[in-house]
């Protein structure tokens, strides 16, 4: 017999890490499959076509209002 293929679903935004339409969206799909939460420490609405040249990314994982983000 065939596996059951869990759906991987990616949450993102532009507005933070903490934002309420972050969770609002994490709790819409969260019954649905393996959800992982990519969003911003702070917001950064307007600046999706900015680079980082001179500061390195850094990638932390937390936990935002009970969620693994």
């Amino acid at each position: 017999m065939g596996k059951l293929m869990v759906p991987k679903i990616l949450v993102t935004n532009d507005d933070g890490v903490y934002s309420t339409g972050l969770k609002a969206a994490f709790d819409s799909v969260s019954d649905l499959g393996e959800v992982t939460i990519s969003a911003p420490a702070v917001q950064q609405s307007g600046v999706g076509r900015s680079i980082s040249i001179f500061e390195p990314l850094r990638i932390t994982k937390t936990n935002a209002g009970g969620i693994p983000a």
